[in-house]
């Protein structure tokens, strides 16, 4: 009856309710969205999330510590358009309009992906979009909310057609310091409940990323005696800092490359986590092309602290003629690194996972050797330059920390030649003998031994 009034009273007040990153009882909201990155399939570091293929996504978020395995976290997805008409006086649900998707699935912070693809509302035009793979993971006093978007071909074509800044997109965590969604009745006023947002800005039609370069002849590995370490028993294994990365490729001809990137980074293949380490552009700007083929032949110096003849002091690439074959000519990169030298510095985008406030700059350094533990590898890789996409190649190697082998001891005694003393530690203005004891408990068939001072 449209002029009569129903009215209902009730004592069990457990109802609240808030808009996103509001504290459902109208306290303080207790969590902080730190941080989200993107990342396409292929593992390159995108902007945003991408409404023409699928991308991943890893959120962290600051809970204080309040978080428990016992917790249940929901997750959604809406796109908030700034015209109303997308969702008034249409035929279609609320839900449809807005490609809502909010799994009804408690996702547990037990650090296992949940590889369940939980599809989206459609809208009158056929977009919609899955969410999938998702993960969360208590770390420290943050959770870390790892999850898979991907859109239809109708959601490239709908959301091709509007403009930037018409295509904000949410998507939100559903999070409490309470057992949440558990059953089990809570004191309301007590529970901090927040639906609180990972990302909200416009989604993208993210650059289109290269892909492998299909020519690759040959990657090696050497250490600074120059040793080929590539195949050693511990595949791809460094020990020394200095280290020279070699690799002979085809290019195809009569293509206008302008340039090559080398790089190294650490990589997740879990999450697709990317970040740099290294990066230097060689342009191909200065090289002249003949017959199709360019000549490029560029060295640049490292400025390392080594030997004016190492091999490990310099980045070059260059025209290798003679790896040449129909259609395609050859060259040659030599990559120098250092896998420690320079810890002390540092490195601001390191990974959250990295964080050790009992290391240098809060674990936040460059000291790569950390850089290969739990998921995470390490890569040098290329990547040519054409019209601004770039094609790769990634070798993935290991840094062996020194005294690892569990069936070699080592001990060091150190001599005053003047008095006979044996000091802890080298003494200034001495002549110091220095004797290693090497002891190890299984026959090998061939042992050698190399002794460097650093």
């Amino acid at each position: 009856n449209p002029n009569g009034v129903l009215e209902g009273t009730t004592t069990n007040n457990i109802g609240n309710t808030g808009g996103f990153d509001e504290h459902f009882n109208g306290g303080a909201n207790p969590f902080t969205t730190q941080s989200i990155d993107w990342f396409s399939v292929s593992g390159a570091s995108i902007a945003a999330l991408d409404y023409s293929a699928p991308s991943f996504f890893k959120a962290v978020v600051s809970t204080n510590g309040t978080q428990t395995p016992l917790h249940g976290y929901k997750l959604g997805l809406v796109y908030r358009p700034e015209d109303s008409a997308v969702y008034t006086n249409s035929t279609f649900n609320l839900g449809a309009n807005l490609l809502i998707n909010a799994p009804q699935k408690l996702f547990r912070p037990d650090g296992i992906i949940d590889a369940t693809v939980y599809p989206g509302e459609t809208n009158q035009l056929g977009a919609n979009w899955d969410i999938s793979d998702v993960k969360i993971t208590i770390v420290g006093n943050n959770l870390e909310i790892d999850g898979k978007i991907t859109p239809n071909g109708g959601a490239a074509n709908y959301f091709s057609a509007i403009p930037d800044g018409g295509r904000k997109t949410t998507i939100w965590l559903s999070i409490s310091t309470a057992p949440a969604f558990l059953g089990t009745v809570q004191t309301p006023n007590t529970i901090n409940r927040v639906s609180l947002k990972l990302f909200n800005s416009d989604n993208i039609d993210a650059p289109i990323v290269g892909v492998q370069i299909p020519n690759i002849i040959s990657e090696e590995l050497y250490d600074h005696g120059l040793n080929l370490i590539t195949d050693n028993s511990i595949d791809n294994t460094t020990t020394e800092d200095d280290v020279l990365y070699k690799s002979e490729f085809l290019l195809p001809t009569n293509i206008d490359f302008a340039g090559m990137r080398t790089r190294i980074s650490a990589f997740n293949p879990v999450t697709l986590e990317d970040f740099v380490l290294e990066n230097r552009y060689i342009s191909f700007g200065n090289s002249i092309t003949q017959a199709g083929v360019i000549q490029v032949n560029e060295t640049f110096s490292r400025n390392f602290n080594l030997p004016p003849t190492s091999d490990r002091n310099h980045i070059s690439i260059n025209r290798k003629a003679s790896l040449d074959a129909s259609g395609f000519a050859g060259y040659e990169l030599e990559y120098g690194f250092l896998n420690d030298w320079r810890y002390w510095l540092l490195q601001n985008n390191v990974n959250s996972f990295f964080y050790d406030p009992t290391e240098d700059h809060n674990g936040l350094n460059k000291n790569w050797q950390r850089f290969y533990s739990g998921d995470w590898l390490l890569r040098v890789s290329y990547f040519t330059d054409l019209n601004g996409v770039e094609d790769f190649n990634h070798y993935t190697y290991k840094i062996r920390p020194y005294e690892d082998d569990v069936n070699v001891t080592q001990s060091t005694a150190l001599t005053v030649l003047s008095n006979g003393t044996n000091p802890t530690a080298l003494v200034d203005n001495e002549i110091i003998e220095i004797e290693c004891i090497f002891t190890w408990n299984q026959n090998f068939a061939d042992e050698w031994v190399e002794f460097t001072v650093e």
